[in-house]
Parts: structure tokens; sequence; C-alpha cells
């Protein structure tokens, strides 16, 4: 029983590491030229491309934070662990075409995501489109970080 879950792991782990890549070609067209300056950025480690952290207008999911809460309860499977109280605060960047790319829970290491963490970066991965956030009047990526309490 134990070889089989060591190895259920291990598929799992194996699997999420791969939506994490093919995540990243999806959305890793380079829109960093001629963005604006006025408004907080980083230059991000991984994606070598510039991200906001502040803009004039936040990205937005569609139908508003309501549909939001809802999509997540919706798609959202508790895993088979006995119980779990806590939260899990996920990142991720809301492209200029509005799609979710680079997404982590903040301070985890992917070795180390429990089964949780990884359902709740499963339902993000499936969200649809945001409306893109604007710095200038200029859809730009940003950063945003979605907090979950159970």
């Amino acid at each position: 029983m134990n070889d089989v879950l060591f190895i259920l792991q291990f598929c799992i782990k194996k699997l999420f590491t791969y939506f994490v890549f093919m995540s990243y070609l999806v959305c890793s067209t380079d829109h960093s030229k001629d963005l604006p300056e006025d408004c907080p950025n980083y230059v991000d480690n991984i994606t070598k491309r510039k991200i906001y952290t502040f803009v004039d207008t936040m990205p937005e999911y569609p139908g508003g934070q309501s549909e939001l809460s809802h999509f997540f309860t919706m798609n959202f499977t508790y895993p088979n662990v006995k119980q779990f109280q806590g939260s899990i605060f996920m990142e991720f960047v809301i492209d200029t075409d509005g799609c979710v790319f680079n997404e982590r829970i903040v301070n985890k290491d992917i070795r180390n995501l429990t089964l949780v963490d990884q359902e709740g970066l499963r339902v993000l991965r499936k969200m649809p489109n945001w409306k893109p956030g604007k710095c200038n009047g200029k859809a730009v990526p940003v950063r945003m970080i979605f907090p979950v309490r159970f």
C-alpha cells in the first residue's frame, strides 16, 4: 500500500511540474517592451519579464470577486486527507491578454506542496481569462495574491 501511495505521489508531482511548464509556455510571450514605468513593477527572476504589483486598473475576474469565490468553491475538491484547517496563499500573474501564468504557493517550494496546495493550483489553472490590469491605459502583467481559507 505504501508503494502505491509513493508512486501516486510521484506521478502527481511529475504531472504538476508538466502543467507548470506548459502554463509557462502558453503565456511566455515577451510583452515587456514599451511597457509604462509609472506603476510599481519588478523583473521576475524566472520569466525575466516586467511584472507590475499595483496598477491604475487592477485585473478583474469575469463577474467580479463573488464569481471568483464561487468558481473556486465549485471547482475545488478536497483531497483525501484526514483533516485540514488553515490557509493557502496562491500567487499568480494575470498577463496582458488575461491569462493566468507563473502560479505558485507563497513561501513553498514546488517539491514540498501538499495535496491541498496542488489542488488549489489545479483550480487556479482552470480559471477563465481575466480582464487584464492597466497602467496608463495600457494592458500590463500584474501579480496577484489570492488567499484561500479552509
